[in-house]
């Protein structure tokens, strides 16, 4: 009596590190795989192609993307995050009227992924890199 042992080599898949994109845009997965015969990334709707190695990541918000990797009975999976940052929408708030030498709150608003503000220019203000900065012209100005 003889037995038939095949031996498969263990599949290996490294999904990348994790990234971020601005939102509405695409960015290329760049995924390494060893000893696999076909490849699956999940969640399919999100990714150009679910079956090639490296594909473009369409994600509308922050996604955890798992690749597999099959070879005839193995199978191998890893992940990573595409965090995805809003677009920023910037609104100055409404025009100010001011009276010679007072001085003036502009309200601004903004929305999305941000981390800074900036007005310009910025004379005359007391802090540009905030939402609500004092405005304060010399008198001479208006």
């Amino acid at each position: 009596d003889s037995t038939l042992a095949t031996l498969s080599a263990k599949p290996v898949v490294d999904a990348g590190v994790d990234t971020s994109v601005c939102q509405g845009l695409g960015i290329t997965l760049n995924a390494t795989a060893k000893n696999i015969t076909s490849f699956n990334w999940s969640p399919a709707s999100e990714i150009s192609n679910p079956n090639i190695l490296n594909p473009i990541a369409l994600p509308k918000q922050t996604t955890a993307f798992v690749l597999t990797g099959f070879n005839d009975k193995c199978t191998a999976s890893d992940s990573l995050i595409v965090i995805v940052y809003k677009n920023p929408k910037a609104d100055a708030g409404p025009d100010k009227i001011i009276i010679r030498g007072q001085k003036v709150v502009i309200n601004g608003n903004a929305t999305g992924s941000y981390s800074t503000y900036k007005w310009t220019p910025p004379d005359y203000m007391d802090s540009p890199a905030t939402l609500t900065p004092l405005i304060n012209p010399p008198a001479n100005q208006i």
